[in-house]
């Protein structure tokens, strides 16, 4: 479950928000840059797997389902500019009124292509966002990515959203073959499966917010 906002950050706010990444990335240890699922155990230059297999990578534990550069952003001003989309999505669009008291700082993401013919581009396979519970008893609840970048600025890494086996098949995922326009944001619920297509030319910026509240009962 998922609603789409186009075109409602600048684009000169994009891109002070990409100098803003990119620069802590440069600033920060490689090691701390490499994102991971399933702990630091991913955290390897080696970790490539075929394009044809990332569908199938959904255990961290023996399977390596994420290649991506990152970093956190906790600028106020930034939190600012993105939370109300949570209360519109969760109140207003979604309608799904869930109890939020919480919002975690921003997670900057760099997609890269592949340096070579035998390597693959940076990618993020199938997963959730929820699930998990966090010591103050609160749990993800509302998933927020907004395209940093210009569709014509990089080749394939597209978001697909799969909209849950209760749908027609031809409706179960929602690819971004129109990718989301620069500026764009989309809110979902953290239990919501998603994956970013690996990225063939070019680079993706985004930055995804997550917002907590009570478990869930």
């Amino acid at each position: 479950m998922f609603v789409v906002y186009k075109r409602v950050i600048p684009p000169e706010i994009c891109d002070l928000i990409i100098e803003k990444g990119q620069e802590k990335i440069k600033q920060s240890d490689e090691e701390d840059t490499i994102a991971s699922t399933g702990g630091s155990s991913q955290k390897s230059k080696k970790r490539k797997i075929p394009v044809d297999d990332l569908a199938n990578a959904s255990d961290p534990d023996n399977s390596y389902i994420r290649d991506t550069s990152i970093t956190w952003l906790d600028d106020a001003w930034i939190l600012h500019l993105f939370t109300p989309y949570f209360d519109f999505a969760n109140s207003r669009d979604l309608k799904l009124d869930y109890d939020i008291t919480y919002t975690e700082k921003c997670q900057f993401g760099q997609y890269l292509p592949p340096k070579n013919k035998d390597e693959t581009g940076q990618f993020y396979g199938w997963h959730k966002d929820g699930g998990g519970y966090y010591e103050d008893g609160t749990e993800r609840k509302l998933s927020l990515v907004c395209s940093l970048s210009c569709p014509t600025e990089y080749e394939d890494g597209e978001l697909i959203v799969d909209n849950g086996a209760y749908v027609p098949e031809e409706e179960r995922y929602t690819d971004a073959k129109e990718k989301m326009p620069k500026g764009s944001i989309l809110v979902m619920t953290s239990e919501t499966y998603h994956k970013v297509n690996p990225i063939s030319s070019g680079k993706r910026y985004s930055l995804v917010i997550w917002s907590r509240g009570p478990k869930f009962r």
